[in-house]
């Protein structure tokens, strides 16, 4: 599919679907691999069974890092409301915590500022978050390239194809043309490739800045399902600051190389 930039960062591995980024993590937000496994258990199951059952990935499509640190919130809940009976109007209770979080995040942005997600792209004020804090970076002097990837299932959930060129061109409208976007929409089905392939797009929940920050988890960024509480889907991510986002953004590089190459 077009696009109208592909400036793509250390492009030197095949796309996979997903990715594992393991990060250790102590009291301190510090702790070492092989010295302290026993203190990781689960870190440690997980890597020992990526290992044997796909040999050969790890520093392609997973990564294990150390030095990494999680803030007192670094739980993002959408809505907040884990426990109560009755969940209070918006907000703060829906989803006003991840959207501060989100702008404070990319207010800090000098480089890059990537998202990936499911069709269709963020909206409302998931979108306007991300406006909002790509504004702020701007007026701190910064001018990050922004990078949009959405993974789309054949025509989308329903019935309708993203307009790619559509969106780009308002989100460009929308920062006054101050940065560099791109933005795609990705799946095997969409180029008729590998037949006999079950159709695959990207299904990751990302936003990361500079590669030293990132929010990731199960969250689509979907306003009308995931900022309200009357009838909200119920989800999280988690906000993560060190080596663990770089992996993170090295992952988006992965879906990005796969994308310009087959565009």
């Amino acid at each position: 599919m077009p696009l109208p930039f592909c400036r793509c960062r250390r492009f030197a591995r095949p796309a996979k679907s997903i990715a594992v980024v393991i990060a250790t993590l102590g009291a301190s937000g510090l702790l070492g691999w092989s010295a302290n496994a026993v203190a990781t258990p689960y870190i440690h199951e997980v890597a020992h069974a990526l290992h044997q059952r796909n040999p050969g990935t790890e520093g392609k499509v997973w990564w294990i890092s150390h030095g990494n640190a999680l803030s007192g919130d670094w739980l993002l809940q959408t809505p907040d409301c884990w426990g109560e009976r009755v969940c209070a109007d918006d907000p703060p209770r829906g989803g006003h915590g991840i959207l501060v979080r989100i702008v404070q995040m990319i207010t800090h942005a000098q480089r890059s500022v990537d998202f990936s997600g499911l069709l269709p792209p963020p909206d409302h004020a998931f979108r306007q978050a991300i406006l909002e804090g790509l504004r702020q970076a701007v007026a701190r002097g910064h001018h990050p390239l922004v990078r949009i990837l959405v993974g789309s299932p054949p025509c989308g959930h329903n019935g309708t194809c993203m307009d790619v060129h559509g969106y780009l061109h308002k989100f460009e409208r929308d920062l006054g043309h101050q940065l560099p976007v791109q933005v795609a929409a990705v799946s095997t089905h969409r180029q008729g490739l590998f037949p006999g392939v079950a159709t695959s797009w990207n299904h990751s929940k990302v936003i990361d800045v500079d590669g030293s920050s990132a929010i990731v988890g199960g969250m689509n960024y979907y306003s009308n399902d995931y900022l309200q509480t009357a009838d909200p889907a119920n989800d999280v991510s988690m906000a993560v600051r060190g080596p663990a986002a770089l992996d993170v953004m090295s992952f988006d590089d992965v879906l990005w190389r796969w994308t310009c190459a087959h565009r």
